[in-house]
């Protein structure tokens, strides 16, 4: 069993959250409401708009520290949602602290 904390709760946020549920996994979802909230997954999930990523690193960077980061961002327009708010040929930015494990989807 997976401790798995998600880090938004929006769209994608519930339902990855009710997809590891029913498949008995241990799951803690987080929103902005819940900054005094300790993250506790082994994984978590950045299910949150891609503007929001460096704020989470500045808040709850140290949370992350040696857990598996799983950043499902996009940078998109939300106000077009047709076209990405930086060109694909831009460096990524620097964006989840050093000493977590991340992987972009």
């Amino acid at each position: 069993m997976t401790n798995l904390t998600i880090l938004g709760t929006g769209n994608m946020g519930q339902a990855i959250a009710s997809v590891a549920a029913k498949g008995g996994h241990n799951v803690q979802q987080l929103g902005q409401e819940d900054l005094a909230t300790a993250v506790t997954g082994d994984i978590v999930v950045l299910a949150v708009p891609y503007p929001a990523i460096d704020q989470i690193v500045e808040q709850r960077g140290d949370q992350l520290a040696g857990k598996i980061v799983v950043d499902i961002t996009n940078p998109l327009n939300f106000e077009t949602f047709d076209s990405l708010v930086v060109p694909p040929t831009a460096p990524p930015p620097p964006r989840s602290p050093p000493s977590c494990r991340t992987r972009a989807c």
